[in-house]
């Protein structure tokens, strides 16, 4: 959940294409663009707008003090600092943006009622064109990395502080933020088919 030092790496400069020479009069090179980044920021001055408003954040399940929200996220707290416009992991270091920006958006949520429906992907109507690469890139590695056993998935959904529930297949559910729980179910693959996986 925190920021890895990257290494640096020197890059080769890419070689001069024939049909398209790299003449910055001739084709100018855009500058490189940070959307992680510039989405921080969008949700950021959000934030300060709605607490510059007076909204108050603790029906959400955080924890308000002057120039501070935390924010419990799975087995950590977020820590967010409204003055140096900062988002750390408590007792840690700056959390990694994808985690900073899903706490940045709970927060900046327009409807804040509590919604108890349990829905899966598929439900989202205007993301269904979505499904299959949805079913590629978290349920596919879900079952390739830590839900390629029971035994494993068990084993770090316990780390990770999520509940076991009863049912078909092997289900927990996690607490991601105070009233987003996401339950994921594991079942198992018989001699036709591999094991399967559901977001829910």
């Amino acid at each position: 959940m925190t920021e890895k030092a990257e290494q640096k790496t020197e890059k080769r400069p890419a070689q001069e294409s024939r049909l398209h020479p790299q003449n910055e009069d001739m084709w100018p090179v855009p500058p490189r663009q940070n959307p992680y980044h510039l989405a921080f920021d969008l949700a950021f001055e959000t934030l300060l707008g709605r607490t510059a408003s007076g909204v108050d954040f603790e029906p959400l399940g955080v924890k308000c003090e002057p120039g501070v929200i935390r924010v419990p996220m799975l087995n950590h707290v977020l820590v967010m600092d409204l003055v140096k416009r900062e988002v750390c992991v408590e007792g840690g270091g700056r959390a990694r943006i994808a985690w900073a920006l899903l706490a940045l958006h709970y927060l900046c949520a327009e409807d804040i009622h509590t919604d108890t429906r349990e829905v899966s992907f598929g439900h989202f109507t205007d993301s269904r064109a979505y499904l299959a690469v949805f079913t590629k890139r978290i349920l596919g590695r879900f079952l390739g990395t830590i839900g390629r056993t029971g035994g494993r998935f068990i084993e770090l959904s316990e780390q990770l502080g999520g509940t076991r529930l009863p049912g078909s297949g092997l289900s927990y559910r996690f607490d991601l933020l105070p009233r987003v729980p996401i339950t994921i179910v594991r079942h198992d693959g018989d001699e036709e088919f591999g094991p399967g996986a559901n977001v829910i």
